[in-house]
Formats: C-alpha cells, sequence, structure tokens
C-alpha cells in the first residue's frame, strides 16, 4: 500500500509544469489582509499600488518684478543778466550729481566748475535756457531730477536820450521812476513786461507731469518764496485753467476767490458758471470782465460770452451791436476778430438782422483772414441765402 502511494505521488508530481510550482511557491508566500481587502471592495478604502517612481507635486514659481518707481522733480529758477556767468551749486553730500542736459545758448564752463563738489558754472546766451540735473546714488540709482530755468536779464540798449547829459533827477522824482513800471492801470492791466521764464516753466510742468502732479507742482509754486506776486498771478491763472479743463470746479472756485485781479476774476467766474449751466450768472461776470479786464481778458471774455449766446439767446439786438463794437476795438487780433464777427453774424440772423449779418460775412469773405475762417464765413452766409437772401 505504502509503495501505491508514493507510485502516485511521483505520478502526480511529473505532471505539473514549472508556471505552477512557482504560483504554488508564490501563494505559500503571499499574506493577505482580509478586513482590508473587504474595505476595499465596498469602497471605503483604496487600495494604493506600490511603484518605483516618485511622482512631485507641481512647483508654483513666483517671479516679482521691481516697480519702478518715479522719480521726484524739482524746479529752480534763477536770473542772470546776459552775458554774465552764474554759477549753480547742488548740494547732495551723500549722493552724485550729474549735468544731463543744456537747452538754449547757455554754455557750460567745465574748467570753471568742480562737479564732484556739486559746483557747475554757467555763461549766459541772450536768450533764457533750462538746465537738467540727474542725483545718482552710490548704488547708480537715479535719485530725483533738478530742473534750472535760467532767465536772461536783458541789456537795456541807450536811446538818444539816454544819451543826453541830464541833471540828476531829485530824490522824489527817481523814487517815481522805479515804481512807474508797477503801476496798474484802470482796466486792470501791468504794464511791467514779465520774462518768460515763468511762462516757460507752467508750460514745461502742465506738458512733462501727469494731471495731479502737475496741479501739485503749480500750487507749490503759488506757495513759493522764490516768486514775485505777479508771477504767482500767472501760475493760479494756468492752475484755474487747468482745473476748468478736467472738471474740478470746486478746486478751481476756491482759487479763483484768491485771484487778485477783478477782471480776471469776474472772467474764470463767468466761465465756471457758464461750465456749471448758471447761465445768467455766467452772462453777469463775463461782461464784468469785458468792461473791467485787460485786453487780452477782454478778448477771452467775449469768445466764453459768444459761445453761450450761441445756444442761449439771453440778450436784445442792442446788447449785440455794443458787443461787435467791443470786438472791433481788436481788429489787429485777425483771428479773434474773424471768427468773433462769424458768431455775430449768426446771432443777427436769430434776430432776423439780415443785411447786417449779409455786411459783416462779405467783409470777413472778402478780406485778409485764413482761409479756415473764411470758409466758416462763407457756410453761413450759405445759410443766409437759402433761408433770407433768396425769398427777397
Amino acid at each position: 500500500m505504502k509503495r501505491v502511494k508514493i507510485f502516485f505521488f511521483l505520478i502526480l508530481f511529473f505532471s505539473c509544469s514549472q508556471e505552477h510550482l512557482i504560483l504554488f511557491k508564490n501563494l505559500k508566500r503571499t499574506k493577505i489582509d482580509l478586513f482590508r481587502q473587504m474595505l476595499v471592495d465596498i469602497g471605503l478604502s483604496q487600495q494604493r499600488q506600490l511603484t518605483n517612481f516618485q511622482i512631485q507635486s507641481d512647483v508654483i514659481k513666483t517671479e516679482v518684478y521691481p516697480v519702478a518707481k518715479k522719480v521726484p522733480v524739482e524746479n529752480k529758477i534763477a536770473k542772470v543778466s546776459e552775458g554774465k556767468e552764474i554759477t549753480i551749486i547742488v548740494n547732495e553730500s551723500t549722493n552724485f550729481v550729474v549735468l544731463k542736459s543744456i537747452e538754449g545758448d547757455i554754455v557750460y564752463k567745465k574748467e570753471s566748475s568742480k562737479e564732484d563738489k556739486g559746483i557747475f558754472v554757467f555763461q549766459a546766451g541772450k536768450s533764457d535756457s533750462k538746465i537738467k540735473f540727474d542725483v545718482v546714488d552710490l548704488d547708480g540709482n537715479q535719485v530725483k531730477k533738478i530742473n534750472y530755468f535760467i532767465n536772461v536779464i536783458m541789456k537795456k540798449e541807450p536811446s538818444l536820450e539816454d544819451r543826453k547829459v541830464e541833471e540828476k533827477p531829485k530824490p522824489q522824482e527817481e523814487k517815481e521812476k522805479k515804481s512807474e513800471g508797477m503801476e496798474t492801470n484802470q482796466a486792470g492791466q501791468t504794464q511791467e513786461i514779465l520774462g518768460i521764464g515763468i511762462k516757460g516753466i507752467i508750460e514745461s510742468v502742465i506738458k512733462d507731469y501727469p494731471y495731479p502732479g502737475a496741479v501739485k507742482e503749480l500750487e507749490r509754486m503759488i506757495s513759493s518764496e522764490d516768486l514775485k506776486p505777479e508771477e504767482k498771478a500767472l501760475v493760479r491763472y494756468a492752475l484755474v485753467e487747468l482745473l476748468l479743463g478736467r472738471g474740478d470746479y470746486k478746486k478751481a472756485e476756491n482759487n479763483i476767490a484768491e485771484i487778485q485781479n477783478e477782471g480776471k476774476k469776474a472772467y474764470y467766474s463767468g466761465k465756471l458758471a457758464f461750465l456749471r449751466k448758471k447761465i445768467q450768472d455766467a452772462y453777469l461776470q463775463l461782461r464784468v470782465a469785458i468792461e473791467k479786464g485787460d485786453v487780452e481778458t477782454r478778448k477771452s471774455a467775449i469768445l466764453t460770452l459768444l459761445s453761450l449766446l450761441e445756444e442761449n439767446k439771453i440778450i436784445g439786438v442792442e446788447e449785440l451791436s455794443d458787443l461787435e463794437k467791443e470786438i472791433k476795438k481788436n481788429q489787429n487780433d485777425r483771428e479773434f476778430y474773424g471768427n468773433s464777427m462769424v458768431a455775430v453774424a449768426e446771432l443777427y440772423i436769430y434776430f432776423k438782422e439780415v443785411y447786417k449779418s449779409q455786411a459783416i460775412l462779405k467783409s470777413i469773405i472778402d478780406g485778409d483772414f485764413d482761409e479756415k475762417i473764411k470758409a466758416n464765413a462763407k457756410k453761413v452766409y450759405k445759410e443766409l441765402e437759402e433761408n433770407f437772401l433768396n425769398y427777397r
């Protein structure tokens, strides 16, 4: 019997393939966690598959780009006589001062300057100039910009009367001569001729600065002790124009209240009222400006008033006739005169004053005026013909 068992065992052993033996061997070595497998089957656990690969999570890299800071700008004014030397000292103890550029006919005298100490020497020419400096720190970074506006005081050419031998004026007469240049007439027109330097600075600020920066710089100039009262007045006028153009009416109103010149104050008050659609107030203020303003103020007030009357016919023929007479006082300014008279001609058409309108328009069309003004006059004249003249 024992031999029979051994015989069957040998038959079974030799009938198994090599794959079956390997499987049998592996099953003996395998351990199965029945409880874990059950959890996987019902979805309460996730089966993890072990691999030889390591998966790295995505790495988000944030690159920080430096934001360019706005470099502050300082504007300064210096005055020098024609042909004379001027020394500019820029005191920056921990930084370097670099001469960037020169605009105008002023000449830089390098041999007389000490750039390492911030001392720069120039010789003035015959016209106003602009000098630009850059202030740089030890790392080569720009710290600020400095602009110097150089006002050149021109030499006065002696007249024939100056060459005559005159008696020395008495102290009282000398005092009157000094104050003569600063007198103001009844219309508020200052007789002193201001240098163009301050106007150049104003134009540069409005052109080069963004709106908030320009407002801030003009306000700083008004409070500066370096400017004369008449120069500050010009800065304030420019500030008011800028504010009105941007619709900042409240700040404009506050600055208008600070204007001392009666004609200018009335003009800007009228312009502000017009923009706020306060037509009657605007009309009254503009009439005051035409009456009390200087030549330029009167012309500006007339143009604004004509714009107001274009859509708001709040005057009569007599008042329009008075306005026409005021315009004719400035016939030398052909652009102002031509544009104003065409607007007056349009208003005369509204009042059925056909022949007055016709005479004005023909004088513009046949006169010495810019082609653009003539074209506008021809357009109005054509409307006049179609609506009135062809039906006479």
